[in-house]
């Protein structure tokens, strides 16, 4: 069983955290997302959602980067954003400061099925194993 703890009982350790952020649209994510100012500048933010711009404008830290993602439509499409959130992961990574967001995820993942999986309604399991890697190591890079 879980224990409650308030927040400022946790103990904090160098080395980053991820949150996943879930609900339903409108309800406030990517809001929480751009408050992170004071855990840590500057902000990354890869933006699979629709336009970002007024949402960013709030952001009150001092700099952002920011990359747009598009919706793909061929495996060869789908393959090169997968390269550019890549590079855009590697590059937050190097800075070694700053939160990484990732928006939305659900578009993330379509885009990574696209590139991985066969086009066939059901893939088998087993078809999942290129596409799961590709997203653990944009969610948990080694570098």
């Amino acid at each position: 069983m879980a224990n409650p703890v308030l927040p400022n009982e946790i103990i904090t350790k160098k080395g980053g955290f991820i949150f996943l952020v879930a609900g339903l649209s409108g309800v406030g994510k990517s809001t929480f997302a751009i408050n992170s100012h004071e855990i840590d500048q500057p902000l990354y933010y890869a933006n699979f959602d629709r336009d970002a711009s007024r949402i960013l404008s709030q952001y009150k830290g001092d700099l952002i980067y920011t990359e747009n993602f598009r919706v793909a439509d061929t495996k060869i499409g789908a393959g090169n954003e997968i390269r550019k959130l890549q590079q855009f992961v590697s590059f937050a990574c190097g800075e070694k400061q700053g939160v990484f967001v990732l928006d939305n995820i659900a578009a993330c993942w379509n885009i990574i099925s696209k590139a991985f999986l066969p086009d066939e309604d059901r893939p088998a399991p087993k078809e999942y194993s290129d596409a799961n890697g590709c997203l653990r190591t944009i969610l948990i890079p080694t570098n």
